[in-house]
């Protein structure tokens, strides 16, 4: 498997999820508890995915790993904190 091929899809996924989540949720989260409730969502998402193991089960899971990543990017960036002054 060529790995960089890889990572270039998934920059791909993750910029078009972003830009889908910055549309859906322009004012992302409340303060860093709010933010944070969001990331744990994300993450109760993978896991349900991983134990359901129905068909299709790892492409959602990998869409929920994007969404996870989404959330913690839009944290690394300090959305949460517009609403904090």
């Amino acid at each position: 498997m060529d790995y960089h091929t890889k990572d270039a899809e998934i920059i791909i996924a993750i910029q078009q999820a972003l830009a889908r989540a910055e549309k859906l949720h322009p004012d992302f989260a409340h303060g860093i508890y709010h933010a944070l409730g969001f990331l744990d969502e994300e993450h109760g998402e993978v896991a349900r995915e991983i134990t359901k193991s129905k068909p299709g089960w790892e492409r959602r899971m990998q869409n929920a790993l994007i969404d996870l990543i989404v959330v913690a990017w839009r944290m690394l960036r300090g959305e949460h904190q517009t609403h904090m002054q």
